[in-house]
């Protein structure tokens, strides 16, 4: 009993054991955190609270919607007329371009986002029934060889 007393105490006498011990005592901590972090089971996509606001950058939310709103579907109108109307050429771009007007080719451009969201929506919706692999199977450490 003496002896490990004496043995506690020359582990706590050197700086470098101590630190060693408050390194491995954080880093436990930290493992308790990480695994109490985790949910049991899958979260629940649909229910979960969103706003627009996690999505855009911090501050000056009204300009950054404002301009992805009317740029992002004209942009979109602009290269599927480019490649489905125009087949790929410029200058039938161009030639058409005295015909297509900006509110024409935003309209088709909203419609093509408008179909890639819903397409993505439900997709997010398929898969939240079925459980990611990751998360079924435990986290395997690699088997270090003592040498």
């Amino acid at each position: 009993m003496q002896a490990e007393n004496k043995f506690r105490n020359n582990l706590y006498d050197d700086p470098y054991m101590r630190e060693a011990i408050v390194i491995i005592k954080e880093r436990a901590s930290e493992r308790k955190k990480l695994k109490k972090d985790k949910p049991d089971k899958p979260a629940e996509v649909l229910l979960k609270k969103r706003s627009i606001n996690e999505f855009l950058p911090d501050g000056n939310e009204d300009i950054t919607i404002l301009t992805l709103f009317t740029l992002l579907p004209y942009i979109a109108g602009v290269i599927f007329s480019f490649f489905v109307i125009a087949g790929g050429s410029i200058t039938k771009l161009i030639s058409l371009s005295r015909y297509h007007s900006f509110p024409l080719l935003w309209a088709i451009g909203y419609e093509i986002l408008a179909f890639l969201i819903l397409v993505w929506i439900m997709k997010i919706f398929v898969f939240s029934f079925f459980p990611s692999s990751e998360e079924s199977e435990p986290k395997k450490r690699p088997i270090r060889k003592r040498r």
